[in-house]
């Protein structure tokens, strides 16, 4: 695998510039999320989650890699416990990346498919029921879950305001 090719299925490369990439955490539509941690850092130093934004994809919508790295550079001037920290923005052998607080827990649309959200039969619904079978369910929390986008994340060990 090239160095540089950080989109293929091949094995993990080990290095992105500064920092050794120690596991893919997650794939979207632009780019992918390593858990990683800066070359010659202490075992005490947290890992960090880097997004990398695919080089192909960067290269064919610049607008939208321009958009990702002015989101990084405003979030990171952002301190608060319910933001992920964004410690810095770049662009490293074509990939825009962006480097943030590594949050160890589920998406928000993962916990409430595993919570099962209540179903909630409306009237209608039971009037559409065939007869001898359930009515089909309106859910509003899966309706809400489906619509979530994936990198909202929750971190467990932390509570939400």
């Amino acid at each position: 695998m090239a160095s540089n090719d950080l989109t293929s299925s091949d094995p993990l490369p080990r290095r992105f510039g500064d920092w050794e990439l120690l596991a893919l955490v997650g794939v979207g539509g632009m780019a992918r999320v390593y858990r990683a941690r800066r070359v010659g850092a202490s075992a005490s130093d947290p890992d960090v989650a880097i997004k990398i934004v695919d080089r192909l994809k960067a290269a064919a919508e610049p607008h939208l890699a321009r958009a990702i790295l002015n989101e990084g550079d405003l979030v990171r001037r952002l301190q608060h416990r319910n933001v992920v920290r964004v410690f810095d923005v770049g662009e490293h052998d074509g990939h825009p990346y962006l480097v943030m607080e590594l949050v160890r827990g589920l998406s928000l649309a993962h916990l409430l498919a595993l919570r099962r959200p209540p179903v909630v039969v409306t009237p209608r619904d039971a009037a559409e029921a065939p007869p001898g079978g359930a009515p089909p369910a309106s859910s509003s929390a899966a309706s809400a879950a489906a619509a979530l986008p994936p990198a909202m994340l929750l971190d467990l060990a932390q509570q939400l305001c």
